[in-house]
């Protein structure tokens, strides 16, 4: 009872009180830059602002009490949420066939559903997709949410009204509510917020199929949209330059305080791209053209040329950037950018790093959580650590601790039963059609938010090896390389680690910041501390080394730019862009050949 009465509290303070403090904030913004012409801009953007800052702020924080109050009731919330789930599905020909009607608690689940993957889930789906109503999900789907992880081969989850609503945009509001209240001067200009395409194609039913950020944005009103600095009509471009080229083009034409994407690589290419193709990006915002080197559609080209008004004005401010810079610096031509939201977990410390030296670091970089195509895991509601509270109150949790798995043994734990500090794998139920639905990912246990543990994403399952009994894990991979970097003193923009079964070694690959010269002397060095880390990591790694059951790792230097060209190959490939997630440990050696050598160095031996 008292739990529910300071929640009321609570709610009426967030329903009386931030309308007001919105409303003071965007009266402050009005008064950020002197003159008319700003004036009248500011003012005519200020009932978009307002409002929308009054949804992140209200609604969320609704939302917000909302998880608050289940992650304080873990166990009962879980059990809720199962039921209800199964009681929608019972009435699919997918529920049907697994008999959820005879399914009255948790334990009647595990016992009638062993752990699935996409592939025991598809023919049900493809029913679906085909016109049959209620396959996998009861109601009609408004759109399926494609992935492709790291295969390019898509997988389509199903997105119901419901789900679209509470699952999707009301998730996405609580870390919206967050933000709002940590980095309130993020909505002081435009967003710049990178997103996929909302509709790739359609279904043989003709329901459409595209990236669920790219949905979740086409069904923002319109008052929303306008605070958005780059249309929508970029992200239709197929062609990989010039989708980039036109993001940086309609970025830089606005002053941006928030910027959003949930790869930090993609952000790392959009700074570059800035760099590269700065003279030619002013002269198109002083003439309101785009370079005719461009490779766009005449319908693309002719749409985002309208609204690329000339604007010589904002081409003379980026001028003097360059003249005070000497380069095209964030600090300098969007001062005013408050906060950066990307994803944080897993191997994206790599490319933090690289953005950390572009962006000035008093702009926080804060965690989007751990979310896929299939569901919206975890919200970050603390700021001293990535990690998040589960979304139990929409979706069902069960894990499989890793050592469990690795034997064989696939016994679940459900999400109050977590131990802190230990790393499982992840099965989902959701209201999109997933039933005990393996995603193939690893998370870690860090903390605990009321009665529910909070998690951060470690890795993908598939990023392990192991031939000797070595059981190498990526974090292992990316603390030996980052601290032997550091060590040598050697700035590294790229690697990776390759499992080479054949020759019973690793390969390590490497690109260098920058156009550095690197000796052979130097590489071998750094060769030689990465063993000596992985052994301080793994002793099972030390021990197979020692043993010789490992034979010698080498070392492939790579040229600069052979990560970008990889990635751009994988996209062209069909890997979707937003999805695009490295993997620094694999036992695929044909990926080798998909990157430019400058060459290869041998373990040094005294």
């Amino acid at each position: 009872m008292k739990i529910k009465i300071l929640l009321l509290f609570r709610a009426l303070g967030i329903i009386f009180l931030f309308p007001i403090w919105a409303l003071e904030l965007e009266i402050e913004t009005l008064f950020i830059e002197s003159g008319w012409r700003n004036a009248v801009h500011r003012l005519r953007m200020f009932p978009s602002k307002f409002a929308t800052r009054c949804v992140f702020l209200v609604l969320g924080g609704l939302n917000a009490l909302k998880l608050q109050a289940a992650a304080s009731r873990c166990e009962k919330t879980q059990t809720r949420v199962l039921l209800r789930i199964l009681k929608q599905g019972a009435s699919t020909a997918f529920g049907r066939d697994r008999g959820f009607d005879k399914i009255s608690n948790y334990e009647d689940y595990i016992r009638k559903i062993p752990v699935l993957t996409y592939a025991e889930h598809e023919p049900y789906i493809t029913r679906q997709m085909s016109g049959e109503r209620g396959a996998i999900v009861a109601d009609k789907p408004l759109y399926y949410a494609t992935t492709s992880g790291t295969t390019g081969k898509p997988k389509f989850i199903p997105v119901t009204k419901e789900a679209a609503k509470y699952s999707h945009k009301d998730v996405s509001l609580i870390w919206l509510y967050y933000l709002a209240r940590r980095s309130i001067g993020f909505l002081n200009d435009y967003i710049l917020a990178i997103t996929g395409q909302p509709s790739e194609g359609r279904a043989p039913d003709g329901t459409p199929f595209g990236a669920a950020s790219g949905q979740l944005r086409a069904g923002l009103p319109r008052f929303m949209k306008k605070i958005y600095a780059v249309p929508e009509e970029v992200f239709q471009i197929e062609d990989y330059h010039a989708r980039y080229y036109c993001l940086a083009l309609f970025s830089l034409k606005c002053q941006i305080s928030h910027i959003a994407s949930a790869n930090p690589s993609t952000l790392v290419l959009l700074f570059e791209t800035i760099q590269k193709f700065q003279t030619s990006l002013i002269k198109d915002i002083e003439n309101g053209r785009i370079s005719t080197e461009i490779n766009l559609t005449p319908e693309i080209r002719s749409k985002l040329e309208k609204l690329n008004t000339a604007d010589r004005r904002r081409a003379k401010e980026l001028t003097d950037v360059l003249v005070v810079a000497g380069r095209m610096d964030p600090a300098f031509f969007w001062p005013r950018l408050a906060s950066i939201a990307c994803w944080k977990g897993g191997n994206s410390p790599l490319f933090l790093e690289r953005l950390r030296l572009i962006v000035p670091d008093v702009v926080p970089v804060f965690d989007l959580g751990y979310l896929a195509s299939e569901i919206r895991a975890t919200v970050p509601v603390e700021r001293s650590h990535h990690g998040g509270v589960p979304t139990l109150h929409r979706n069902f949790f069960e894990f499989i601790r890793v050592e469990d798995w690795e034997a064989g043994n696939h016994s679940a734990l459900r999400l109050h039963q977590l131990e802190l500090g230990k790393r499982y794998y992840v099965l989902i139920t959701t209201d999109s059609g997933l039933y005990r639905y393996h995603i193939n990912d690893i998370v870690r246990v860090i903390g605990r938010f009321g009665d529910t543990p909070e998690l951060v994403f470690e890795q993908k399952g598939d990023g392990v090896t192991n031939l000797t009994g070595e059981k190498l894990y990526e974090q292992h991979v990316q603390k030996a390389i980052a601290d032997a970097a550091m060590a040598v003193g050697m700035s590294l923009r790229f690697y990776m680690a390759i499992l080479n079964k054949k020759m019973e070694r690793y390969e390590f690959l490497i690109e260098i910041s920058g156009d550095t010269e690197v000796s052979a002397e130097a590489a071998a060095n750094l060769l030689k501390r990465i063993d000596v880390e992985l052994g301080e990591c793994n002793i099972e790694y030390r021990a197979k080394r020692e043993s010789l059951r490992l034979k010698d790792p080498v070392l492939h230097h790579l040229k600069v730019g052979a990560f970008a060209a990889f990635r751009e190959h994988r996209v062209l490939a069909g890997v979707r862009e937003a999805q695009f997630k490295i993997v620094i440990l694999s036992s695929n050696i044909d990926l080798l050949a998909e990157f430019d050598r400058v060459s290869t160095i041998e373990f040094p031996r005294t």
